[in-house]
């Protein structure tokens, strides 16, 4: 396991529904790139999904960016992804359309990702839990365009599996289809960061209340311990907590 984050070979992107935070992600050197979701956007606050799409481009500036489309339909879907299009056209942002694997109807989303990569689009095929998944994201995208297969590893880690097996698994079928990068998605802690890493996954989203824990990676345990007791104290001291008087 690695020791210094400096050594790290994977990308870490943002994964935020604030545009202050795609605003800032600028001045972090760490931060490679930016991902959302409409649960995201929804909790952020955000008042039309245009109006988000239009300033998350608008500020994600040199750095990639992923956004899903909020439409299930085919034809709302070109709609929506000329509309995007348009947009990074003209603030010139690399843009990848984000597509489940699956609709929620539970049917593979296989007519939209091909449609999406005949426009010259980048997908990131999203929602990934399976080798089946991975299996028929692979065989839908198109290898002349760059593209993203992001697995939901920390949601595969709730339920008792081992996300690194997936992970292995995606790296090895794409071992000559360097264009599709794999994303470790749901990421639960930093330790997951470093997990990611030595797995050899491309790109790993984190939260912006985890990459502010990044600075606590390699911290003295005896003195996260005095730390921790010293915090609890303050608690006590400032309700002046009393179990007997």
């Amino acid at each position: 396991m690695m020791t210094n984050t400096e050594l790290l070979k994977i990308q870490l992107f943002v994964d935020t529904g604030s545009i202050e935070v795609i605003r800032d992600a600028q001045q972090n050197k760490r931060i490679r790139g930016i991902t959302t979701n409409p649960s995201l956007i929804r909790k952020s606050g955000a008042i039309t999904y245009r109006q988000f799409c239009q300033d998350a481009l608008c500020y994600a500036g040199h750095l990639p960016i992923s956004i899903g489309l909020p439409s299930e339909q085919r034809k709302d879907i070109i709609h929506d992804a000329k509309f995007l299009q348009k947009l990074v056209i003209d603030n010139k942002t690399k843009l990848y359309v984000k597509v489940p694997i699956i609709n929620s109807c539970g049917k593979y989303n296989e007519a939209i990702i091909k449609d999406l990569c005949d426009m010259g689009l980048s997908i990131n095929v999203t929602a990934v839990f399976t080798k089946n998944h991975i299996d028929a994201a692979i065989r839908f995208l198109r290898n002349d365009e760059s593209h993203i297969i992001s697995i939901f590893s920390g949601r595969i880690a709730d339920t008792g599996r081992d996300p690194i097996e997936y992970i292995h698994y995606a790296k090895g079928q794409l071992i000559n289809m360097p264009d599709i990068k794999v994303l470790w998605a749901s990421t639960r802690e930093v330790l997951n960061i470093f997990q990611a890493n030595d797995a050899g996954c491309d790109i790993i989203t984190v939260a912006p209340e985890l990459l502010r824990k990044i600075n606590l990676y390699g911290k003295d345990l005896d003195d996260f311990c005095l730390e921790t007791v010293k915090a609890f104290q303050k608690d006590v001291t400032t309700m002046n907590y009393q179990l007997t008087s």
